[in-house]
């Protein structure tokens, strides 16, 4: 469901990762570390800068790893992907800016709603019972998200169903039928119209339309 175009005068590694799988990671090894796989953020070096001494050969082995097809090679990979963020997360800090940006209490709390989306989503759980965790009230927690998010607590839900969903659909061969049970749908006819809904096509026709602009792509 993703595509990336890079400009022909772009000269370095680039790497792409699965974003939860790395928030996962950097969060078990050292949460003040977040926000550097979570906020978008540019920094500069200078030639030869020696900061850049200890990321070069993590970009080197990450590679290395990638190509290997080794047993353990996804676990390594994520954990030399982890030891690099954690790099630059040192750096960053070197420099005076901020690894916690947007600390303020709505910040925490929407955090700590997108932690609990994730974990209940596919349970289709009330708004109820996340307001509850989080100690609030669910019409305080949807003023919340539509302050923080620019929308409402049940769109932030949809929304992680919808992506979970176009992933399946994208990287699984697997029936419809199966990916709606998977995602807590009884109902194929009803994951369907849920997901035509929040997309403006079926599952089926998002699947062809994935796979034929990947085609397009090689």
């Amino acid at each position: 469901m993703h595509s990336f175009h890079f400009s022909e005068d772009v000269d370095g590694p680039v790497i792409t990762a699965v974003q939860h799988v790395l928030e996962r990671v950097v969060g078990a090894a050292d949460p003040n570390m977040l926000s550097v796989v979570r906020e978008p953020f540019a920094m500069e070096f200078e030639p030869g800068d020696p900061a850049l001494a200890p990321i070069a050969p993590l970009f080197d082995s990450i590679q290395d790893e990638f190509r290997s097809h080794r047993v353990g090679q996804p676990g390594i990979c994520v954990s030399l992907l982890a030891a690099l963020a954690l790099r630059i997360g040192r750096i960053r800090y070197s420099r005076g800016l901020p690894l916690r940006a947007g600390s303020s209490r709505k910040a925490v709390q929407i955090q700590k709603f997108r932690e609990l989306v994730d974990k209940y989503y596919c349970d289709h759980v009330p708004l109820g019972v996340y307001a509850n965790e989080l100690g609030v009230t669910g019409g305080h927690l949807t003023r919340l998200c539509r302050d923080v998010l620019g929308m409402s607590a049940t769109a932030v839900i949809s929304e992680r169903l919808v992506h979970e969903a176009q992933r399946n659909l994208v990287y699984t061969s697997d029936p419809v039928k199966s990916l709606a049970w998977r995602l807590g749908f009884d109902d194929e006819v009803y994951f369907s119209r849920f997901f035509r809904k929040h997309t403006g096509v079926s599952p089926v026709k998002f699947r062809e339309q994935a796979r034929n602009h990947v085609e397009r792509a090689r």
